[in-house]
């Protein structure tokens, strides 16, 4: 007697990669990488498919070969793709929702932490930081104190004055994003895959065109506010063998306090 097996189906969401490109740099920055934004479009975007600096951008983002690969093994009809539309923050759960056949707003946004994108005075911040950071010092070190200590706070909780300006991204790059937009439309139209959403947003996406252009100096209300972002809380993603051997010489500090009493 054989045994059916399960049906195994995948939901991508995609959006446009214009909208990624600024997204994605920022993110990258909260891992370490050291260039401005420009340097890094030109390593994302003069060779697509390539990047010196963060190679694993593309690995995710050519997403009509990505979502072409799992059609491929599962099948077209199990395959469905959502294209965010980010002027509708319901849609994306309105249409899981429908998907999964569970009533109009069981899954919904949750309030947490805003997670904003970074300003251009955070941005330059934090390549400063990143620059200065010593190689000798441990990831650990950066990801508790830096990216999940200074930048968390700001990101979450601190809203951004009216002139501390967003990320713009140049001409030349918008134009060759929508270019790969075009290619992930085919592309993801072929594989047969079931679309979701406004499939031709991919290769025409707006953002703010512009040049990048750095402050120099930070206020002092900004890093007073990062530097905020340290609590008794911080203390629970320390790595146990921070902990641990701390803990240790404490104890035995005491141990011989108490007994020279």
């Amino acid at each position: 007697q054989t045994c059916a097996l399960p049906i195994l189906e995948v939901v991508f969401t995609v959006r446009p990669l214009v909208k990624l490109l600024g997204s994605s740099y920022q993110q990258y920055l909260k891992y370490g990488t050291k260039a401005d934004y420009t340097t890094w479009l030109h390593s994302v975007l003069d060779k697509p498919g390539e990047s010196k600096i963060n190679p694993t951008f593309w690995q995710r983002h050519f997403h009509g070969q990505v979502v072409a690969r799992w059609a491929d093994v599962l099948g077209a009809k199990n395959v469905t793709v959502i294209v965010v539309d980010e002027a509708k923050p319901e849609f994306l759960f309105d249409s899981i929702n429908e998907y999964l056949a569970l009533p109009k707003g069981f899954l919904k946004v949750q309030e947490t932490g805003s997670d904003r994108s970074l300003t251009m005075e955070e941005i330059a911040l934090l390549i400063e930081l990143n620059k200065r950071f010593p190689k000798e010092r441990e990831w650990n070190e950066y990801e508790v104190f830096v990216r999940d200590g200074y930048i968390r706070r700001l990101t979450d909780y601190v809203k951004p004055s009216a002139e501390s300006g967003k990320l713009p991204t140049p001409k030349w790059a918008i134009d060759k994003g929508n270019e790969i937009g075009a290619q992930n439309k085919r592309e993801l139209l072929a594989t047969g895959a079931k679309i979701i959403g406004d499939i031709d947003s991919l290769d025409s996406a707006k953002v703010l065109e512009g040049e990048p252009i750095y402050p120099q100096s930070i206020s002092i209300a900004v890093v007073a506010e990062a530097m905020l972002g340290f609590d008794k809380e911080i203390v629970k993603k320390f790595p146990l063998n921070w902990v641990q051997p701390n803990l240790l010489k404490r104890y035995r500090k005491k141990a011989v306090g108490l007994l020279e009493r």
